[in-house]
């Protein structure tokens, strides 16, 4: 069951960073927490 759950997970998480079009805001939030500030 738990290896079911991380699997789902894993291609969850692969599907998301495959496809990252309708995220762009959370591309944005995830480069502003990696570089600590918004680029104007």
């Amino acid at each position: 069951l738990n290896q079911v759950s991380l699997n789902n997970k894993s291609s969850s998480f692969l599907s998301t960073y495959c496809c990252p079009q309708p995220n762009t805001m959370v591309e944005k939030a995830f480069l502003c927490t990696i570089t600590g500030f918004i680029i104007p």
